[in-house]
């Protein structure tokens, strides 16, 4: 039986990255139940914490293989029953999700963009359309505070209560990034609106 006072998390990512496996092993320790999904596999040598439940997709998030990354994903997706879906990636992950959005009405959902997603992937040709609809889908959208990428998503038109910056020195070690990430999903499972900035 599942324990239904723990939220459930479904995170879709590169499971290659090691921060990434880092910080979901902390949103473990924070009482969060974990579902990771990858098109790709933990490195060799990346430990996940043993309470992360890690899923591959047999094909790549990458566009235009998204659609049908999407159509594996989905019925995982909904037999979880996630509280919060939380995509890393706007030119993969980040328009997978938003799939499922389109069709599956998910919510709340979290995107994190970080640098070549937005500023290489999410500007050319179909991808760059897909990636500019995906955006809209994501109740918040988490970033650092790096001037080009802001700059994209003003120009990608993204609504300032909608993006949440994580403080550059609060997010250099993994538990703080954690905990913000926490404090977002909080405030959207609260029903209090957009969460705040960090």
């Amino acid at each position: 039986m599942t324990d239904r006072t723990r939220k459930i998390l479904v995170y879709l990512g590169d499971a290659a990255s090691q921060a990434t496996a880092a910080q979901l092993g902390e949103l473990v320790n924070l009482g969060w139940m974990v579902n990771f999904i990858s098109a790709h596999r933990p490195m060799p040598g990346t430990a996940l914490h043993p309470g992360i439940k890690y899923r591959h997709l047999p094909v790549s998030a990458d566009y235009p293989l998204t659609y049908a990354a999407f159509l594996f994903a989905a019925p995982l997706i909904l037999s979880l029953k996630p509280d919060i879906v939380h995509a890393c990636g706007l030119s993969s992950y980040g328009i997978m999700a938003a799939v499922h959005r389109r069709f599956l009405r998910f919510k709340p959902m979290v995107l994190t963009v970080s640098g070549p997603d937005i500023l290489k992937d999410a500007r050319q040709g179909m991808t760059r359309w897909s990636a500019e609809h995906a955006l809209k889908m994501f109740e918040a959208v988490v970033t650092a505070e790096d001037d080009e990428i802001l700059a994209e998503l003003d120009r990608m038109a993204i609504s300032k209560d909608r993006l949440m910056i994580l403080n550059a020195d609060n997010a250099k070690t993994t538990k703080t990034a954690a905990e913000q990430l926490v404090g977002i999903y909080t405030r959207l499972l609260s029903g209090d609106g957009q969460p705040e900035n960090f």
